[in-house]
């Protein structure tokens, strides 16, 4: 799903992210609802262990399992999907904007 050099940049966010002084490199999102999903940083021991904002009916901020995120299923059994026209963002000003659209919930 995420390339080595993707990884890499995830990698290489890990120790910024609860500041989120880091940028939010990818987007999965369900094609059949509002849910969407920033990865900001994986943990460089724990590849499978991901920080992330997630948007839905509010916002989420903190660690996630990427692989529950891949095989994750919205109720038509369709999996989420990469956007791959998604272009980096600055994860503090991606929230700002998030804000914006969704009730916040601080869960770090």
């Amino acid at each position: 799903m995420l390339s080595k050099e993707g990884k890499d940049r995830l990698q290489a966010n890990w120790e910024n992210v609860d500041a989120l002084a880091c940028m939010a490199e990818f987007r999965l999102y369900d094609p059949s609802s509002d849910w969407e999903c920033y990865i900001l940083g994986m943990n460089p021991f724990d590849q499978d262990q991901v920080y992330v904002i997630v948007a839905d009916k509010c916002l989420f901020i903190g660690n996630a399992i990427l692989s529950d995120l891949i095989y994750r299923y919205n109720q038509d059994g369709e999996f989420m999907e990469i956007d791959n026209s998604f272009v980096p963002r600055k994860a503090d000003k991606l929230l700002e904007t998030l804000k914006k659209r969704h009730p916040w919930t601080d869960t770090r």
